[in-house]
């Protein structure tokens, strides 16, 4: 029997995954490289960690200040190296069968943090691209929180160890900076947090932790809280300079004992197509990947006809160190579901301000969206 579509899809072999590490000055985002490298070299990975490309271009005599550009082609210059250095890897012919994984130190979206909004659309016009399309390159996002947001005296000894640091970068103004940076990267399925809550070794390992987690390692680290939560209103979301996505999910024949589903997702203008396989049940085995359109409709022959599309409004927000995806569905007038994902040690219900908790539903799989398809429960049935 010939394998179908997405059975040949999700078997293509020499993966590659794009992972950016990002975050403010005195991160710790260096200290990282061999760290990562072993870990995933151990376990039989192949490895490219792209060196961060600003510091490239200025150590070849090109300055965003007081160089021979300005600051804003300083920038196009930025996102044409890096896009290049990111494609040359994703795309390069392999001998290897092992999967490839690419670490970008600093990603696309970093550029974003140092221009106005009309600047960056600018760049993202001249270079056909769109900011969605952008963010779907990469499998996950990892900031580093800058050590002047929790480890002061470690961002201080930084600063004085290293004479190329300006006397201006204090505390406030790298923290400033770390948060437009979270800010550049929202509307991202995956982002996580390593803040300064323990000593340098324990956030290093932290950062390990979640990494080999979302490369699909079994490490216990990664945890999940589902909790629905009384819609909040439009004006909320807004203030909280929330991203919004618009998703299909559409779920194919399977064996009972897998989900099969496509996606897709867009800001209203452009939209991007993903096929995922995952373990019912269990957030930690799952397999995803990017598609072609044409794919996807190809793909929606292979439809399960016994359950619905799931369709709803993603909104991605952050507060503090904690970042939140929000569903809004159709069906549902009072309620929507909040989900915060992180580490086991430091995820509880931990609520955004002037939201308010409906239900705790972690790990009740009858509010999974592969159970939903086929018995969406009513508004009425949640308190029950």
């Amino acid at each position: 029997m010939s394998k179908s579509i997405f059975e040949k899809e999700i078997g293509k072999g020499n993966d590659v995954s794009i992972y950016a590490l990002t975050g403010g000055p005195v991160a710790g985002k260096s200290s990282l490289e061999l760290l990562f490298t072993e870990a995933l070299l151990c376990r039989n990975y192949d490895v490219v960690w792209i060196k961060e490309s600003a510091t490239e271009i200025i150590t070849s005599g090109v300055k965003p200040f007081n160089g021979i550009t300005d600051p804003i082609e300083f920038q196009r210059i930025l996102f044409k190296m890096q896009y290049f250095k990111e494609e040359l890897y994703r795309t390069m012919k392999r001998n290897s069968d092992r999967k490839l994984v690419v670490i970008c130190d600093r990603g696309l979206l970093d550029a974003k943090a140092y221009m106005s909004d009309d600047e960056w659309q600018s760049i993202l016009r001249d270079e056909n691209k769109s900011e969605i399309e952008i963010l779907s390159r990469y499998r996950a996002i990892i900031h580093m929180v800058t050590a002047a947001n929790g480890a002061k005296e470690a961002f201080e000894k930084s600063r004085a160890d290293n004479p190329a640091r300006s006397k201006d970068e204090t505390c406030e103004v790298a923290i400033a900076l770390d948060e437009k940076i979270k800010s550049a990267y929202i509307g991202h399925n995956e982002i996580y947090y390593i803040g300064n809550e323990t000593d340098f070794e324990g956030k290093k390992q932290k950062a390990l932790h979640v990494f080999l987690s979302c490369v699909g390692e079994p490490i216990p680290s990664q945890h999940q809280e589902k909790i629905i939560i009384k819609k909040p209103t439009y004006e909320y979301l807004l203030n909280k300079k929330a991203q919004r996505r618009n998703i299909i999910q559409v779920y194919l024949k399977s064996n009972g004992k897998e989900e099969r589903r496509i996606r897709m997702m867009g800001d209203g203008n452009n939209f991007v197509y993903y096929l995922t396989k995952k373990a019912i049940g269990n957030y930690n085995d799952y397999i995803e990947k990017s598609i072609s359109k044409d794919i996807y409709d190809a793909l929606m022959l292979e439809m399960d006809m016994e359950r619905r599309p799931i369709i709803k409004d993603r909104w991605y927000f952050s507060e503090g160190d904690t970042y939140y995806n929000l569903d809004i569905y159709p069906n549902w007038e009072k309620y929507a579901v909040l989900e915060i994902r992180g580490s086991r040690e430091d995820v509880g219900a931990k609520l955004p301000v002037g939201i308010e908790e409906v239900k705790n539903v972690t790990g009740d799989i009858k509010y999974s969206n592969y159970s939903l398809s086929k018995d969406f429960i009513p508004e009425d049935k949640i308190l029950f």
